[in-house]
C-alpha cells in the first residue's frame, strides 16, 4: 500500500469534503480516504501497483474539485497562493459589506413600515439598489454561481446550491418588480423589491 496526501482545491463546505471522499474511495484499488476540509487535504491509501496518482487525481477533477500532489506544490506555492486567494476574498467581503450596508439603510423606512425624518430616501429607489446589487451578485457572489454549476454538472447539490439558488430567485424578483411593477400593483400588492 502507498500513502499520499492531495492538496484538494474548489471545496466550499462539508457536503464537497464528502464528494470529494467518495469519489476517491470509488477509484478501484483505493483502500482508504479521509478527506480534511479544513485543511484542504486529503490523505489516500491505494495499491500503487493497480491504479496510479493521476486516476485518483481525474477521479476528484471529475467530481468537480481540484487536487494536486501536496510535495508538488511545495509550502511557499501553497502560501503564497492561499495569501492571494485571502485578499480577494477580503476585497469581495469589503465591497459587498459596504453595499450591503447602503442597501439596508435605503430599504429601513419600508421594512419597518414607517416614515423617519431625514432619512437618505435616494437609497429607496429599485433602480438605485439594482446598479448596487448587480455587482454584489456577480462579482461577490460569482464562487457560490459557480460552485453551484459544477455540482449541478455532477448531479449533487452542496452548500453553494442553496445560496445561488436564494440569492438568485431574489434577484430575478426584484428585476421582474422594478420592470414591472405594475403587474403587482394590478393585483393590489406593493411592488417592493
Amino acid at each position: 500500500m502507498t500513502t499520499a496526501t492531495l492538496t484538494l482545491t474548489g471545496m466550499s463546505c462539508a457536503a464537497c469534503a464528502n464528494a470529494v471522499e467518495t469519489a476517491i474511495c470509488q477509484v478501484p484499488g483505493v483502500t482508504e480516504a479521509q478527506v480534511n476540509f479544513a485543511a484542504e487535504q486529503a490523505r489516500v491509501d491505494y495499491d500503487a501497483n493497480s491504479i496510479s496518482l493521476a486516476a485518483i487525481q481525474t477521479a476528484v477533477a471529475n467530481a468537480g474539485y481540484g487536487a494536486a500532489v501536496a510535495e508538488e506544490l511545495g509550502p511557499r506555492i501553497d502560501a503564497s497562493e492561499r495569501r492571494r486567494q485571502q485578499r480577494a476574498l477580503l476585497s469581495r467581503v469589503v465591497v459587498s459589506g459596504v453595499v450591503g450596508i447602503l442597501l439596508v439603510v435605503g430599504m429601513l423606512p419600508a421594512m419597518l413600515g414607517i416614515h423617519i425624518p431625514g432619512w437618505p430616501m435616494v437609497l429607496h429607489n429599485a433602480w438605485l439598489q439594482l446598479l448596487l446589487a448587480t455587482p454584489v451578485l456577480v462579482w461577490c457572489g460569482q464562487s457560490f454561481f459557480v460552485g453551484a454549476w459544477s455540482a449541478f454538472t455532477h448531479r449533487a447539490a452542496n452548500m453553494n446550491t442553496l445560496v445561488a439558488l436564494g440569492t438568485g430567485a431574489a434577484y430575478t424578483y426584484s428585476i421582474f418588480v422594478t420592470l414591472f411593477p405594475n403587474v403587482l400593483m394590478a393585483q393590489g400588492l406593493s411592488p417592493d423589491v
